[in-house]
């Protein structure tokens, strides 16, 4: 259960493309029409051993932040779009999306309504997560897929300081990334800024207009 609690962030594709409060949005990352095709990947390993101590660094950030997941089909239409909420002050650790939770991690599992802009009227139960070691299980699930000659993904640095791309390298049931990702972390808080996900019919992006890192027992219903 502790793994499968902070782990759902990777396996699900739920990180968030974040836009702080004092910088601009990422034209790049920025919910927009579906792309279908995506620049190749060259293997970096100093680049991937990076990308890994970046999200490591991401983990153990202190922040909370409020955006929208948005879903571009290939096919066409209007896009999928629900509200996100993610506060973290490690061990403890939310995410709301569309007012249902993905994720708490602070002792207690906790189902909520859809009301995004409360997070207070959830039901808990225990459970007994232990985040340090849930987040060591789960860098060492992304270091399988990032690194040595059975991985999974090719990882190269992007131009944008502080941004990674992955390419799908070998075939996989169920790649965690899609067949290809971007990712991008504050420099300052070490929050995950921006992600941008090619899945095999549509493209996952989420866009965050509100990240701060001052958190308080209230942002997690407290």
């Amino acid at each position: 259960m502790a793994v499968v609690g902070v782990a759902i962030g990777i396996l699900a594709g739920s990180v968030a493309v974040v836009v702080f409060s004092d910088a601009p949005v990422d034209p790049v990352t920025s919910v927009g029409p579906a792309v279908t095709s995506f620049p190749a990947v060259d293997h970096d390993p100093e680049a991937a051993a990076a990308f890994v101590d970046a999200w490591e660094r991401w983990r153990h950030a202190t922040y909370v932040a409020r955006g929208v997941w948005t879903r571009h089909l290939d096919a066409g239409g209007a896009p999928l779009s629900l509200a996100t909420y993610v506060a973290q002050d490690p061990p403890r650790r939310l995410v709301v999306r569309g007012g249902a939770v993905l994720e708490s991690v602070d002792g207690t599992i906790r189902s909520c309504d859809s009301d995004i802009e409360t997070v207070t009227d959830c039901l808990a139960g225990e459970v007994g997560v232990d985040y340090e070691e849930a987040v060591e299980r789960e860098l060492a699930l992304i270091r399988r897929q990032v690194s040595g000659p059975e991985r999974a993904y090719d990882v190269g640095r992007d131009e944008q300081v502080g941004c990674w791309v992955l390419e799908l390298e070998h075939a996989a049931a169920a790649p965690p990334w899609g067949r290809w990702a971007r990712f991008c972390f504050d420099e300052n808080t070490g929050a995950l800024v921006s992600a941008r996900i090619r899945r095999p019919s549509a493209v996952d992006a989420e866009h965050v207009v509100e990240l701060r890192s001052s958190v308080t027992g209230a942002d997690f219903g407290a």
